[in-house]
């Protein structure tokens, strides 16, 4: 229903690759949990942001 409405679809408290998988199969497209990273204070989380903006080439895009 999300994806016909246009909406982001989340998935929350994934642990494993199998569930990465499952949900983006079921047509997730933002998926968060112990997978990609622990709970982390607000600052860590803003640094994570930075560096990884910091990092980030438009090459990239093109694969």
């Amino acid at each position: 229903m999300g994806s016909t409405l246009g909406m982001e679809i989340v998935a929350e408290g994934l642990e494993t690759a199998e569930q990465v998988q499952a949900v983006r199969e079921d047509g997730c497209t933002l998926c968060q949990g112990y997978h990609f990273s622990c709970a982390v204070p607000e600052h860590l989380a803003l640094k994570l942001l930075k560096d990884e903006t910091d990092n980030f080439s438009p090459t990239q895009l093109a694969g």
